[in-house]
């Protein structure tokens, strides 16, 4: 079984059926499932289900194709509809190279708040940038969570809203997957 499309971290509860993986394989996954998590966002040690429906909000399901593969972020900007995230990579390298990268988040403004960074002269706007990324995979949750961004500047976060020195945005869309990281969508700039 690959745990993933890229093969450097796994989903708990999708699986890939490989040439070869026996019916038995399957039948057995519906019953026991024990499963470590071994990096990026899933890092939580050993998970044991003893059956198939071990906890009530939770449900397991052995599957022979991925749901929605994890696409490369300039994908995912694009999937999502926010404008103006190539003109930025065409200006500053490294933005360019997230699609290649592994771990790591990126809180993305809206449309309007890239169009007014575009503005800014290359050192400003790699500044900018680095105000919105995470050098982790970061997945939401309704506890607050304290994170570093590229620029060393202090990040804490909930699943509704993220706030970068006395600045504050509203989570609108979060925990989206890409083949290298998390992508998470604010309704302003932090920067």
């Amino acid at each position: 079984m690959k745990p993933s499309p890229a093969g450097d971290w796994t989903l708990p509860i999708a699986y890939r059926r490989e040439p070869g993986m026996e019916e038995a394989v399957l039948a057995e996954l519906n019953t026991t499932w024990n499963g470590t998590f071994y990096s990026g966002p899933f890092a939580t040690g050993n998970v044991t289900f003893p059956t198939f429906n071990a906890l009530p909000e939770v449900n397991a399901v052995a599957v022979d194709f991925w749901p929605t593969e994890p696409t490369s972020l300039t994908e995912t900007i694009a999937a999502v509809d926010v404008a103006n995230w190539e003109s930025i990579t065409s200006r500053i390298s490294f933005a360019l190279d997230l699609d290649t990268q592994r771990n790591f988040t990126l809180f993305l403004p809206p449309s309007d708040a890239l169009a007014s960074a575009l503005s800014l002269k290359d050192d400003d706007l790699t500044a900018f940038v680095s105000a919105h990324l995470v050098p982790s995979r970061v997945l939401l949750s309704l506890e607050t969570q304290d994170f570093s961004t590229v620029s060393d500047k202090a990040l804490s976060a909930s699943a509704t809203w993220v706030k970068v020195g006395s600045t504050n945005a509203t989570i609108t869309s979060r925990d989206i997957l890409t083949n290298g990281g998390v992508l998470q969508l604010i309704d302003r700039s932090l920067a």
